[in-house]
């Protein structure tokens, strides 16, 4: 990945400060930080964890499958310090009626298993009270 000439960042590909070789904090002449380790910025795509939605997408008499689905973040190449949302992930979970096993048909992208946790045991709960609503969420933190 190419750093910017100027403080080193990284700068992502396929971007018009890519092809300048400056990132637009340094471009902009935006202050730099006087620990130079926080100017250096390296991408790295992360889930919102915090809000995270459940929404019913099958029922049969034998299942019910949920999608899981959470918001993905990463730096803002405008700024030092801040964060924006460039997309949102989301997984296909199966909950066995009858036994109340959970199964993962699809991952959820860039999950550190803090959302799978917590995702298989809302379901598992869902199971004990035998009521599938249709939508469901959560907040953490």
């Amino acid at each position: 990945m190419l750093k910017c000439s100027k403080c080193g960042t990284q700068i992502l590909k396929n971007s018009t400060a890519y092809k300048k070789g400056i990132c637009i904090p340094c471009e902009e002449n935006k202050a730099l930080f006087k620990e130079k380790d926080k100017n250096i910025r390296v991408f790295q795509k992360r889930l919102d964890w915090q809000s995270v939605g459940i929404v019913k997408i099958r029922e049969t008499k034998v299942l019910v499958e949920y999608r899981i689905f959470a918001n993905i973040y990463d730096h803002d190449p405008r700024f030092r310090s801040k964060s924006i949302c460039i997309g949102s992930s989301s997984a296909i979970y199966r909950l066995t009626k009858n036994t109340g096993d959970v199964e993962v048909v699809y991952p959820l992208e860039y999950d550190d298993g803090k959302i799978h946790l917590k995702a298989k045991n809302i379901l598992k709960n869902i199971y004990k009270n035998k009521d599938y609503p249709k939508t469901l969420g959560w907040a953490l933190g």
